[in-house]
C-alpha cells in the first residue's frame, strides 16, 4: 500500500499579497519615470478652456509628484486591509481589501485531479498528482488621498499599473484578471475628511491546489527466473 505525502504546489495562498506586490513594484518603477507619467496622462485634444493639453499634463504630473512630497515624502503607501487612520501625513495610500472568494462552479471542483506527473528521485520513480479547485476572488483596491482630485489621479496611476502588469499576477498563478471601477463612501465617523474614495475591483480566477506524492517505486525491477527440469514419467 502506497504512502501519500501532501505538499503545496502552485498554491496561490493570498491573492491580496500578489496584488500588493504588483503595486509596490509598479509604483516604485513609475515614481522616477517622468516620461511614463507624461504618457499616462497625455491628451490628444487641444479644445481646453484654459491652457493647452501639454500644460494640462504637466500640471497633473506635477500634482501627483507634489502630493507624495507634501504628505510625508515617502511615496504611496500600499496597505493590506482598510486604513485605520485619518492623518493627512499618511496620504496618499492604496489599500488592498478582499471582498470575497468562492468556488468557480463549472470548472474544477474540490478533489479534482488537475495534473499527473512522474519524476525520477535517485533510482526511484515518484508519482505526483495535483489536486485542486478553481476559485474566483474579488479584491477591492481603494485609492486614498487628502483631496478627491488627488484620489482620482492616484486611481488613474493604480489602474494603469494593474492593466500593464497583469503578467505578474499570471506568473503568481492567476488564470484570468477582470478590472472594473467605481467608488465607495467611507464611514464619516472614522474618516470625516473623505467623502469619496475611488475603487478598482479586481476579479481573479485562480486555483487552490496541493500536490499529493506517492511513495517512490523502484525505477528498475530485477526479475530472477529459477531453472527447472522436465522429466519423463
Amino acid at each position: 500500500m502506497s504512502q501519500q505525502v501532501h505538499a503545496a504546489g502552485g498554491l496561490l495562498v493570498a491573492p491580496e499579497l500578489a496584488i500588493r506586490e504588483l503595486l509596490l513594484v509598479g509604483l516604485q518603477d513609475l515614481a522616477g519615470d517622468r516620461t511614463r507619467l507624461d504618457e499616462l496622462f497625455a491628451r490628444t485634444d487641444e479644445l481646453l478652456n484654459q491652457g493647452t493639453a501639454g500644460r494640462w499634463v504637466d500640471e497633473i504630473v506635477d500634482g501627483y509628484l507634489r502630493m507624495q512630497e507634501d504628505h510625508g515624502g515617502d511615496g504611496v503607501r500600499v496597505l493590506v486591509g482598510p486604513p485605520s487612520f485619518d492623518d493627512p501625513l499618511h496620504w496618499p495610500a492604496v489599500s488592498v481589501v478582499m471582498e470575497g472568494t468562492a468556488e468557480d462552479e463549472g470548472h474544477a471542483v474540490i478533489g479534482d485531479i488537475q495534473t499527473v506527473t512522474t519524476a525520477r528521485v535517485g533510482q526511484e520513480i515518484e508519482k505526483r498528482e495535483t489536486i485542486g479547485i478553481d476559485h474566483v476572488t474579488t479584491i477591492q483596491v481603494q485609492c486614498w488621498a487628502a483631496a478627491p482630485e488627488e484620489a482620482l489621479v492616484l486611481h488613474s496611476v493604480v489602474h494603469h499599473l494593474l492593466m500593464r502588469e497583469k503578467s505578474m499576477l499570471e506568473s503568481a498563478g492567476v488564470d484570468q484578471v477582470t478590472l472594473s471601477s467605481g467608488h465607495v463612501r467611507p464611514d464619516p465617523q472614522y474618516h470625516p475628511q473623505h467623502t469619496m474614495v475611488p475603487v478598482i475591483t479586481c476579479r481573479l480566477r485562480h486555483q487552490v491546489a496541493h500536490t499529493r506524492r506517492t511513495r517512490p517505486a523502484p525505477a528498475t525491477v530485477s526479475v530472477t527466473i529459477d531453472s527447472f527440469e522436465m522429466g519423463s514419467r
